[in-house]
């Protein structure tokens, strides 16, 4: 009885891990997880205390010289994703600087983008430089089709400041993106690709700093945002969910190995 209520628990560890915390295997150096808001964010271009830090996932392997944050909201039955960009190492206003944030809505990757790609382009911290691009295929196409209005579909507000991030007057910028239309991406099963690109004209030396490496322009190599209802989890931490994983897999395997016969007794009990 021991041995079948252990796999028992194993199983249901798994499944828990793997609707709350984990991403696409496909993109296990990238993935994470876009947990519903718990406070949702005033795009503002400012980020205060309580806002980002406590109900949003890090995203894995994030540059040093940038954040990343992702976390959505559904008021009045309107899908939100809410984006948290900033830029640690730049703090001049140039006209090249910018920012370029990629999403694959239908999650099937490619070589080059395709029609299913999205790029939000902001750029030279102005109003005049918020460009809209979608995939030819080849390349990236200007969009000017409905539904990618700025101050409407896509807000964006950025401001030179510090944050709970960093003392450090740097670049913070905010965007509120309604998923609907070129931004909808529920065929992706709310499991879409993203990528991140910034730049900073005034150290062109330091290049295009894009997440994940080698990204820019290639979704195959983007990473999977997967979608959640779930609000993230408050008492599990990073470390709790690779020891819970882990302790699954070790245990269930050692159990079915000994005991095959365990696995149907469990399932009838989940």
């Amino acid at each position: 009885m021991k041995r079948t209520y252990l796999v028992t628990l194993s199983i249901a560890l798994l499944c828990i891990l793997s609707s709350t915390a984990f991403a696409s295997a496909a993109s296990a150096e990238y993935g994470f997880t876009n947990y519903q808001a718990i406070t949702v964010p005033t795009t503002d271009g400012t980020h205060t205390t309580g806002e980002w830090l406590a109900d949003s996932d890090v995203p894995p392997n994030l540059l040093t010289t940038f954040a990343f944050r992702e976390k959505w909201s559904y008021p009045e039955s309107k899908i939100y994703l809410h984006v948290l960009i900033e830029f640690f190492t730049d703090n001049t206003n140039d006209a090249g600087d910018y920012y370029q944030v990629c999403y694959d809505c239908s999650a099937d990757g490619g070589t080059a983008p395709k029609s299913d790609d999205v790029k939000i382009e902001w750029k030279g911290h102005s109003t005049a430089g918020y460009k809209i691009y979608t995939g030819t295929g080849t390349g990236w196409a200007a969009y000017t089709g409905a539904g990618a209005v700025l101050g409407t579909d896509v807000v964006i507000a950025e401001s030179l400041s510090t944050s709970p991030l960093s003392s450090t007057t740097h670049w913070v910028v905010e965007m509120k993106i309604y998923r609907s239309g070129i931004f909808d991406v529920s065929g992706a099963g709310y499991a879409p690709l993203v990528s991140l690109a910034v730049y900073d004209a005034s150290n062109s030396a330091a290049g295009i700093q894009a997440w994940p490496s080698n990204s820019v322009d290639k979704p195959d190599n983007w990473a999977v945002e997967t979608g959640t209802m779930d609000n993230i989890p408050e008492s599990l931490t990073v470390l709790s969910v690779i020891a819970l994983s882990t302790f699954a897999i070790v245990t269930g395997t050692v159990l079915l190995r000994k005991h095959p016969s365990a696995i149907g007794k469990a399932f009838k009990q989940l």
